[in-house]
């Protein structure tokens, strides 16, 4: 199963505020913090919860969207 698409990866409105984030407390390049962004994992889960998600639904998708 295909993991790495848009239904599984969540919505970032500033990848660059993120990004900035996400460095406090892993290494990486943009490159390695997409990656993180795109493949499902429970630290990505964790990071994802710690930023206060707003979920949203079109149709029977779920939408995940993060905003500073």
């Amino acid at each position: 199963m295909d993991n790495n698409n848009v239904v599984s990866a969540p919505q970032l409105a500033d990848v660059a505020k993120y990004y900035d984030i996400w460095r406090k407390s892993h290494t990486g390049s943009l490159r390695t913090f997409i990656d993180f962004m795109v493949t499902p994992s429970p630290e990505r889960d964790s990071f994802v919860n710690s930023l206060g998600p707003e979920t949203s639904f079109n149709g029977s998708v779920a939408v995940v969207t993060l905003h500073l």
